[in-house]
């Protein structure tokens, strides 16, 4: 994939409807943007487009005939992996939307504001400057969907076909299943469900969501394939996924250095993603990934600096990047992004990301479970908040 300037980007606008294009055009065209705009009136049209034209951007309706969106944008990512997928429409339709949710990046209300649209391209390529490589940017734009195992999938769907089963334990599980509540909160931010980019927690998506839409999602999501691993790699998948549930339960011990039960719930969700970017690395990069695992252990060095060294970028950009480009809030973009650095953006008062950063500490020190070097605490910002070294032992 190659750098790509924000301010000199190509777009395809697709729909079947010439004065909705028309319209979006001359206001992209308006706020003197300088993008290179192309236009399309159908999926057939616009998979021709791709063919001679270099897109960067696709922004396309869901709901058109002969070929809809969410198949014109399948076509498209398997032939242009690289570029980007934006979904419009004005239409909540479940079943196409949860087709769409493997194919496209981002979704947008229609009729669009062209402002929108124009900060919602700007912020994914901001977001990509945190990945230096790029191809690691193909292989996250590639990236639909983490399952490893179907198994928690197939669990959610036997709970919410339980007419005894209360909302409480499904979000319990689910909390405890660091894919399927990264699944979860994606789709809950579409546009489709007026989120736009603001659920943050579980308890906020199931309220939007409803119960009938999770039990849809989970039929979805285990007609894909999952991710073919083989059997030691599946167990690094396992030390990952348990590491995330353990920096989750870490944080929920935290509520004396919370200002809010708002923010606990906030720093839970983001510290049950905040390692998934491992699992896209583990995915492309195979045995050569888990060599480093075993180079951190033997040179003392953090895991994500020795992946800094090897692909020019660590799994706190790769997962941030990845759930920026699924259109989640900024908060879990801004914590997943610098749990590692958090100095680079924490002020003077704990928040999602010095928390996370603590949280994500605490819970390798507290479990046995070492497959790598974490690495320390931040001493500046242990410092700067009166941190003890053991501060883990001594929360109440």
């Amino acid at each position: 994939m190659k750098e790509i300037d924000p301010e000199e980007l190509s777009l395809l606008l697709v729909d079947d409807e010439p004065k909705i294009i028309n319209g979006l055009e001359r206001k992209l065209g308006m706020l003197e943007m300088g993008w290179d705009i192309n236009v399309a009136y159908s999926g057939k049209e616009a998979l021709q487009t791709l063919e001679v034209e270099p897109i960067d951007v696709i922004v396309s309706d869901l709901r058109m005939p002969e070929m809809n969106g969410a198949l014109f944008l399948a076509h498209a990512k398997k032939r242009h992996p690289d570029t980007l997928r934006f979904i419009l429409s004005g239409y909540a339709d479940r079943d196409l939307m949860i087709r769409a949710t493997s194919v496209a990046h981002r979704y947008l209300t229609k009729p669009c504001n062209s402002q929108e649209l124009v900060n919602a391209i700007r912020q994914v390529f901001e977001t990509q400057k945190l990945l230096a490589n790029s191809d690691i940017c193909t292989f996250v734009n590639e990236t639909g969907e983490l399952h490893a195992d179907n198994k928690p999938l197939e669990e959610l769907l036997e709970m919410t076909n339980d007419p005894e089963s209360e909302i409480e334990d499904i979000a319990a599980f689910i909390e405890s299943q660091p894919t399927v509540h990264a699944s979860i909160l994606h789709v809950a931010n579409t546009a489709f469900f007026g989120a736009g980019g603001h659920i943050e927690t579980l308890r906020e998506a199931l309220q939007v969501l409803g119960m009938e839409f999770v039990r849809s999602l989970a039929i979805m999501e285990l007609s894909k394939a999952k991710l073919a691993l083989p059997e030691f790699q599946m167990s690094m998948v396992d030390s990952i996924l348990k590491h995330c549930v353990q920096t989750t339960l870490f944080a929920h011990e935290m509520k004396s250095l919370a200002e809010d039960a708002k923010l606990l719930q906030r720093l839970a969700s983001i510290s049950l993603l905040h390692d998934l970017g491992k699992i896209v690395f583990l995915v492309r990069r195979g045995d050569d990934y888990l060599k480093l695992w075993k180079e951190s252990i033997e040179r003392k060095l953090p895991l994500w600096k020795l992946e800094r060294e090897h692909y020019g970028c660590d799994h706190a950009g790769l997962g941030a990047y990845l759930f920026d480009l699924w259109g989640l809030p900024e908060a879990v973009i801004r914590g997943v992004a610098w749990h590692h650095q958090p100095l680079k953006v924490v002020k003077d008062r704990f928040c999602c990301v010095s928390l996370l950063h603590m949280a994500n500490y605490g819970a390798h020190q507290t479990h046995s479970q070492k497959p790598y070097f974490s690495g320390e605490i931040d001493p500046e910002l242990a410092h700067r908040f009166s941190l003890s070294p053991k501060f883990y032992n001594e929360l109440n």
